[in-house]
């Protein structure tokens, strides 16, 4: 028997008939349950997820069945599925220890059906080591990431930090002769204003080639970023690698 979507009042009059234990009832009529297995008397409960891909739009998105096998039925629950943002990675894991019990035979079980069940917590367990492999990759991915951005953005500082360094000195003695005080024996200098000129240009001329020399201001970063940008990949044609700008 299967029974999608169902309201509250039906898994009721469903386990009055089955005779279902209550916190059974309650368990298949809440979503959201993790994938577990329990007994009550002679009736088996298992919560298991299920999943399946969207090719539409490469999504992965999951679902909840609440399945109940008893000495002359089985019942199977089904819920909705779930926001795609769902991890497939707690969808798979919890899986594993449910599905153990069922890879041994049991006293009123078939034998026959024992081997089936092998094989697939055999092809969970794989499926499982992937999901906690690429689990790792995309986590290492992540911190190389945000390594990289950190590394281009003390650049970008660093180029900032010797601009404003190098406009600096002229800032000051503009500044200092911008405040237009009575007793400035510069100000009647016949050669005053080129002066404060040239201790301008030289004060930025000092300053720009040591910062040239350390990298902090060169157009294009020491992190292989062109125009101040990070490093952007390009699609290669089948059958090649891909290759950075």
């Amino acid at each position: 028997m299967r029974v999608g979507e169902p309201r509250y009042e039906e898994l009721q009059l469903l386990g009055d008939y089955l005779m279902l234990h209550p916190l059974a009832i309650e368990d298949a009529g809440q979503s959201h349950q993790r994938p577990k297995q329990e007994c009550y008397g002679d009736v088996l409960p298992a919560a298991v997820k299920t999943l399946w891909f969207v090719e539409q739009t490469a999504d992965v998105e999951t679902g909840e069945v609440m399945i109940f096998l008893g000495s002359s039925f089985a019942l199977t629950v089904r819920h909705g599925a779930n926001d795609p943002t769902v991890q497939f990675r707690d969808a798979i894991q919890p899986l594993v220890p449910v599905m153990q019990p069922f890879t041994t035979a049991r006293d009123g079980w078939p034998r026959q059906v024992v081997p089936y069940f092998r094989d697939v917590a055999d092809h969970l367990t794989r499926t499982d080591t992937e999901v906690r492999a690429l689990d790792d990759l995309l986590v290492s991915i992540l911190d190389a990431h945000l390594a990289k951005a950190g590394t281009w953005q003390n650049d970008v500082m660093r180029r900032v930090s010797a601009w404003a360094a190098i406009v600096a000195i002229p800032t000051m003695v503009a500044g200092i002769y911008g405040m237009n005080f009575d007793h400035m024996l510069e100000l009647d200098w016949r050669y005053g204003y080129p002066c404060a000129l040239a201790v301008m240009a030289l004060g930025a001329g000092l300053l720009y080639p040591g910062s040239r020399r350390n990298g902090c201001c060169d157009s294009q970063g020491q992190q292989g970023a062109s125009h101040g940008r990070p490093p952007r990949w390009r699609r290669a044609a089948p059958g090649h690698r891909a290759y950075r700008e």
